[in-house]
């Protein structure tokens, strides 16, 4: 759920959710960690509209957390739309995400997962 607090040249969100984490983690070929959460999860995003030149940018965070775990998700990027019609919008964007995830299954077992880097993509809206 989200609450849209702006929506203009400038937009602005605001909410909150659920990050289902499910899954096996290997560390090595004997070594196997189930994992079985749902984390409470708070949510923004922030961008901006330069008017009649295709041009944007963007600023999304995601932040879950219990009393074992924690996940942050960050990520910004600008975009160009080349098509601007009324039944699609076509556009290029490139961006940068961080995704940090820290499990604590039990007393013994401590996980730390750390992905980040540039991305490209290529968007349509229908």
């Amino acid at each position: 759920m989200y609450r849209e607090i702006l929506d203009n040249i400038v937009a602005a969100d605001v909410g909150f959710g659920a990050k289902v984490l499910e899954g096996d983690l290997r560390s090595n070929l004997f070594s196997t960690q189930d994992v079985s959460e749902t984390l409470p999860m708070l949510y923004a995003e922030a961008a901006v509209k330069l008017p009649f030149t295709g041009l944007s940018a963007k600023a999304e965070a995601n932040y879950a957390k219990n009393s074992d775990n924690e996940v942050r998700d960050a990520q910004a990027e600008i975009k160009y739309n080349f098509i601007d019609a009324i039944l699609v919008d076509v556009g290029l964007k490139a961006g940068y995400r961080i995704l940090d995830i820290k499990l604590n299954q039990d007393s013994n077992q401590e996980t730390q997962l750390e992905f980040k880097g540039p991305y490209l993509g290529l968007e349509a809206h229908f």
